[in-house]
């Protein structure tokens, strides 16, 4: 499938910016996975949040994302609650992903971005491609528009996701 083709099936869900912030879940994953996936992210990515905090259950108290090496993790295990950061300078495959959230819950990471013109064929494509790679991270993470707020048209971008996932040979894509 090439980025034109996929924007056929999945530009609906990006291409018009109508305020909200649509959301993508990676769900079913274990405490590591969790870890692992934001580690991921944070270490190919720029942070955006001006005041980019989680909340530690164990010393009841805010404390800054990166004042432990990963705030995931402690999510994941139950000692902090979860919390949202924006991410930018994010490239997969030489295409910079338009600035993303990324929120941080115990089995599940859930990503949303604002829809608009900065998204484009290559980018949405690319998003796919960032998803797909997190998704490997885990045993059985699975890809869901996130309920309350997902992508506009949930139907069309499972759809998309569907074609886009079974698309690639995993021997020789990543």
């Amino acid at each position: 499938m090439t980025p034109s083709e996929h924007w056929n099936l999945a530009g609906c869900c990006f291409c018009e910016d109508d305020g909200s912030l649509p959301g993508v879940e990676i769900q079913n994953l274990s405490t590591n996975e969790v870890a692992q996936i934001y580690s991921w992210i944070r270490s190919n990515s720029t942070v955006e949040s001006l005041d980019p905090v989680f909340w530690d259950n164990r010393n009841d108290r805010n404390r800054p994302i990166d004042s432990v090496p990963n705030a995931a993790a402690l999510v994941a295990a139950g000692d902090a609650a979860p919390f949202h950061v924006a991410v930018s300078n994010l490239i997969v495959d030489r295409v910079a992903i338009p600035t993303l959230g990324v929120f941080v819950f115990q089995d599940m990471i859930s990503l949303d971005y604002r829809m608009g013109s900065e998204w484009q064929a290559e980018q949405v494509f690319a998003f796919f491609t960032l998803i797909r790679k997190l998704v490997r991270f885990s045993q059985a993470g699975s890809v869901h528009p996130e309920t309350n707020e997902g992508p506009p048209h949930p139907d069309a971008f499972a759809i998309s996701w569907a074609y886009f996932s079974n698309s690639f040979d995993p021997q020789t894509n990543s």
